[in-house]
């Protein structure tokens, strides 16, 4: 058992305590307030970055189909980071300059896993932007780049199922 687990048992076992006690309930925070329009953009806006860098870094690490591969994406991010720069400059008048970067070495088996999981959870959160959207076309962009996180998913798939054999 994880020492979060423990904690999370615990936690739930002095709720029910209470309950049973009689015990005033603790008082609980504020749920916390949904992230604004900019703050959404920000977000993707960094995430692309990284996935600009880290795809890069993939394809510098390998050969053949899977630098392709890895390349194609890498561009790919570039442009989407490009026209979401566009689109933050148009929504707020500031330009956007993305974080420094911080190398993480991964195996490339685990680091494909894993990117195919967060393209999986990008689509969903463009999806979810998109509907909540200042402008028509921002949601558009966003409604785009959801499909096309299911393109890269694919991608990944394709690519993991040629390293697997």
């Amino acid at each position: 058992m994880h020492s979060g687990d423990i904690l999370a048992d615990s936690a739930r076992a002095a709720q029910v305590w209470r309950r049973v006690t009689g015990e005033a309930a603790e008082p609980r925070e504020p749920a916390p307030s949904p992230e604004t329009g900019d703050a959404i953009l920000l977000r993707f806006l960094e995430e692309e970055a990284a996935d600009a860098r880290f795809y890069a870094r993939m394809a510098a690490k390998t050969s053949g189909a899977a630098a392709r591969t890895f390349s194609a994406l890498a561009s790919g991010s570039r442009g989407r980071l490009q026209a979401l720069r566009a689109a933050y400059y148009l929504e707020t008048g500031e330009t956007f300059s993305p974080s420094p970067a911080c190398a993480v070495a991964q195996e490339p088996r685990l680091a494909l896993r894993l990117r195919y999981a967060e393209e999986g959870s990008r689509g969903e959160a463009y999806r979810n932007a998109a509907a909540s959207a200042g402008s028509p076309s921002l949601a558009a962009l966003y409604r785009r780049y959801a499909e096309e996180s299911g393109d890269r998913q694919e991608a990944l798939f394709r690519l993991c199922r040629r390293m697997i054999r």
